[in-house]
């Protein structure tokens, strides 16, 4: 491994040449799309004749006095704010929502497992665990990206202690053990101290022998763990490489951090090197993008008043560096540099790859930084403001116009005052208006084919929020949906360009960082049901699907497809062709979950079960028992109908055969008029009674439910 001087003498050449590379790059551009997107330019036009050696009316030459205010002309037509947070609406909701950003599968037995990483990877970035959630790092991001150009991801783990001292009294000594221990995950307890309570002693009446008690002091030590994602200020961004937007792919890049020196010792760099390392100030800062400032803003008025919060500058480095100087193999590091003392700070740290994300909105070829939206309509917001104080000017003119006065006949003070009702006059033809031409219609127009323009640069993102847009009067739904479809369609392409350039990188750099760096167990919410997952285990990825670039009324047009799908689901189910015949359970899950990401709904397990889940499961398998009982009960109950209908019949049958014996022999009786035969006829019947009333006995045994007896 180098030494820390040589180390530093390539830090220092590797971030001179990449200055002088971003500096190229920018050429003062992105403080004009900032002061065009504050509304500071274009600059109020009247000081221009007035400078020095510019041309006035008759060829006079400017000498550079001071103009005076002209509160006509100082409107501004804030077209590239506007158009920005027009794009960034339609944008946002697309980069966020569940489902947008995906970790692609491996193989077919990689499918759960690359969606549970998918799911942990988004709720730790965009649900509040890094810090204030992703949504306000996402949203500095894009615009960065919609006024410089470019927008610059960095990731890291942060971890940040908390000491809470802590002070007992009359603590017996059983209950120190316990008390001393961490009652926290992650917690550790330091500075223990334990000292005899005499004075708690002396006041318990009946001590008992043995039982002391001790005054504790302790400190606990809490650890916030936390992935942390920030955009980087473009202007502190600096890479070797200027035609990738792969970090990974340059040899040198790094980003300016501004931290106290309090900050830098809690982030782990030592404190006996932070102590020799000069103040951070501005003057000579070349790179500084001044966004917003308060008119009372000074140098003197932000110097610290303590050495501990003192502002201090240091460049994170990724840099590759070979382990001595004849090698020629390298390893990436990533390295702390301060600039102003020409040091490294702390020990170089050996990484897996870079974390930073780069993307942009409108891609240029071959170019790290890419298209602007103040490069495709600052100029119309130039030539709408020039129009626009043209407008006012006129019309001031045109509701005050100028008049002719006749020295001879009007009193020339009155004349000028604007305040006087009266003007003194000798004769009636005294003052002559001097009519002005309204110039409104010729503007209206002038200011309708920016409009125009504009849309066809940027977007119609702007437009789609007009009221007449909003209304839609005298249009059938499908001309608005194709007028909808076609106004989206650059706004689409924009999100899915960011998507695939930094979204893409975001989610490796934070798998990657949560497989080496986290160290511990995470839990995250999946289909519904939280889940614990050792990012440790994870398996290192490099492919992300991207499933954003649909527009509002894409996503309306896919939502009535779903609807469709899920109502013919239905009628083949209903059909007897569910169950893995056209359509199954799994599948009617997928198309009601589509429905919902299509119709906005952020957390649609909330409304539905994943019929993969154990809970969905063990409901199946207690509704198929309840089925199988409810059939097998149902078949002892036709089975007793069965016999019971059998037994009605026998009975008939036997009651029948009966009365035809017991006929028979009364008749053979009567015909012989012998006692003895009628006798015999009547035990006859009285046998056939008795066999009768075995077989009922025998069939209602026979017809009670698992042949039950009384």
């Amino acid at each position: 491994m180098l030494d820390n001087d040589t180390i530093a003498e390539i830090l220092d050449k590797e971030l001179a040449n990449a200055i002088a590379i971003d500096r190229s790059l920018d050429g003062g551009s992105r403080q004009m799309a900032v002061d065009y997107y504050l509304g500071s330019l274009p600059a109020n036009d009247t000081v221009q004749p007035r400078a020095l050696g510019a041309p006035l009316d008759g060829g006079v030459a400017g000498d550079g006095g001071p103009v005076p205010e002209d509160p006509n002309r100082a409107a501004v037509s804030l077209d590239v704010a506007d158009m920005t947070e027009a794009v960034i609406a339609q944008l946002l909701p697309a980069l966020e929502a569940p489902g947008a950003i995906e970790f692609e599968a491996m193989g077919p037995d990689d499918d759960a497992q690359a969606q549970q990483e998918s799911a942990i990877v988004r709720s730790v970035l965009m649900e509040g665990r890094a810090g204030e959630g992703g949504f306000v790092a996402l949203s500095e991001g894009v615009k960065d990206a919609l006024l410089m150009r470019t927008a610059v991801f960095a990731l890291w783990v942060d971890r940040k202690e908390t000491r809470t001292p802590e002070e007992w009294e009359a603590v017996p000594s059983l209950s120190v053990g316990d008390l001393v221990a961490p009652n926290a995950p992650g917690q550790r307890v330091e500075g223990v101290t334990l000292e005899r309570d005499r004075d708690a002693e002396g006041d318990v009446e009946e001590a008992v022998e043995g039982a002391e008690l001790y005054r504790v002091k302790l400190t606990r030590v809490d650890v916030d763990k936390r992935l942390a994602l920030a955009a980087v200020p473009r202007e502190s961004f600096v890479t070797s490489n200027a035609e990738t937007r792969d970090a990974n792919m340059a040899r040198f890049c790094a980003d300016r951090m501004l931290l106290s020196r309090s900050d830098w010792v809690a982030e782990g760099l030592p404190e006996s090197e932070l102590k020799e390392l000069p103040p951070w100030i501005e003057s000579g800062d070349e790179g500084y993008v001044e966004r917003s400032r308060a008119a009372s803003w000074s140098e003197a008025s932000q110097k610290a008043a303590q050495a501990a919060t003192e502002m201090i500058e240091l460049w994170r480095c990724y840099v590759v560096l070979a382990d001595s100087k004849e090698e020629i193999t390298g390893r990436r590091y990533r390295v702390f540099y301060s600039r102003a003392a020409k040091k490294v700070i702390g020990k170089p740290e050996q990484v897996g790859r870079v974390c930073y994300a780069l993307g942009v909105v409108t891609v240029f070829p071959h170019r790290l930084e890419g298209v602007s939206l103040w490069d495709s309509i600052g100029e119309i917001q130039e030539l709408k403001t020039k129009g626009l104080r043209n407008w006012t000017e006129n019309l001031h003119r045109v509701n005050r116009p100028r008049i002719g006065v006749d020295e001879n006949l009007v009193n020339l003070a009155d004349a000028q005052d604007a305040t006087q009702d009266i003007v003194r006059m000798r004769g009636p033809n005294g003052i002559v208006p001097v009519p002005s031409i309204d110039a409104g219609p010729s503007v209206m127009g002038f200011l309708q084919f920016c409009d125009q323009a504009r849309s066809e640069r940027g977007g119609a993102s702007l437009d789609m929020q007009a009221s007449a847009m909003q209304i839609a009067s005298n249009q059938t739904a499908q001309g608005i949906e194709r007028q909808y479809s076609t106004k989206e369609a650059r706004a689409a392409m924009m999100a899915r360009t960011f998507a695939e350039t930094a979204m893409r990188q975001v989610w490796l750099a934070a798998h990657y960082l949560l497989r080496t760096q986290w160290g511990s167990e995470i839990a995250a919410k999946v289909g519904g049901q939280w889940q614990t997952a050792d990012p440790s285990k994870w398996r290192a990825r490099s492919g992300v699907v991207v499933h954003v670039g649909e527009s509002r009324t894409q996503a309306a047009v896919r939502g009535g497809a779903l609807q469709a799908v899920m109502t013919a689901q239905s009628t083949l189910a209903q059909a007897g062709k569910g169950g893995g015949i056209l359509t199954d359970d799994a599948r009617a899950y997928n198309a009601l979950m589509d429905w919902c990401h299509a119709n906005n709904l952020r957390a649609p397990d909330r409304y539905f079960i994943d019929p993969a889940s154990p809970p969905s499961q063990k409901a199946q398998q207690a509704a198929q028992q309840a089925a199988q009982q409810a059939q097998a009960q149902q078949a002892e109950m036709m089975r007793a109908q069965m016999m019971l209908e059998k037994y009605k019949t026998d009975q008939k049958s036997l009651t029948d055969l009966i009365s035809t014996l017991v006929t028979a022999a009364i008749e053979e009786a009567k015909l012989t008029l012998m006692p003895d035969p009628i006798e015999e006829a009547q035990m006859i019947a009285g046998q056939a009674a008795g066999g009768a009333n075995q077989a009922q006995k025998a069939d209602v045994a026979a017809a009670r439910p698992n042949g039950a007896s009384q």
